[in-house]
């Protein structure tokens, strides 16, 4: 895939210019006269990473399900992580993980993608001070995962959209954070569904249901 070539040739790049920024960063007169400027650069070089590794996320040939996967644990690990990530935000994050949920001939990584792109969204959608609701259970032969938000909710036009590829709402967004989150779902022999607004005409609920074996 030609993006996929184009996204290799500028990882390297973009590395050095940030490690460059820091060094500049480093010297208290530089630091002094143009710290706004470097930090500025360091941001938006992380952000085109960001870009950069999704673009190659997305065109790489879905793995071989060849590995057992905690999901209990590794839904209280993601929550973790984005709660310490997010704290300046006063973001909360409420669990309830049913223990014991193992999915085999799976993926980790490919999983680990679909929880981090979805509560990443709900923890955008809320806003500062907001609660993102993760629940995780079995039902029906499925591991049933929920991530709801407590945003303003998805305009009834733009519902059957959010999916697809490079589509995006965000002034900086790329449009594969949820592209991605229906391809690995899809490699899983799962399903996806959305919900918005939830009650009082705010709020989104995403569905995730992955067969169990």
């Amino acid at each position: 895939m030609v993006a996929a070539t184009i996204a290799h040739e500028v990882k390297n790049p973009l590395s050095s210019i940030r490690a460059l920024a820091q060094l500049l960063g480093e010297d208290p007169e530089v630091r002094e006269k143009y710290g706004q400027d470097v930090a500025y650069i360091i941001s938006e070089t992380d952000r085109l990473s960001n870009s950069v590794r999704q673009i190659l996320t997305f065109s790489r040939p879905a793995p071989d399900g060849a590995g057992t996967v905690d999901i209990s644990q590794l839904l209280e690990d993601v929550s973790r992580t984005l709660s310490r990530e997010h704290s300046e935000q006063q973001i909360r994050i409420v669990r309830r993980i049913e223990p014991g949920l193992v999915l085999k001939q799976s993926d980790r990584q490919s999983f680990q993608q679909i929880v981090l792109n979805l509560t990443l969204n709900a923890i955008q959608a809320s806003g500062s001070n907001g609660v993102v609701q993760l629940d995780a259970g079995s039902a029906d032969g499925k591991i049933v995962i929920a991530i709801t938000d407590g945003g303003p909710g998805i305009a009834s036009e733009l519902r059957d959209r959010v999916f697809e590829t490079f589509f995006t709402t965000k002034q900086k967004g790329t449009g594969l954070g949820l592209a991605i989150v229906r391809k690995n779902v899809h490699n899983l022999g799962g399903d996806i569904r959305l919900e918005s607004p939830i009650a009082k005409g705010h709020g989104t609920r995403i569905t995730v249901m992955v067969p169990i074996e």
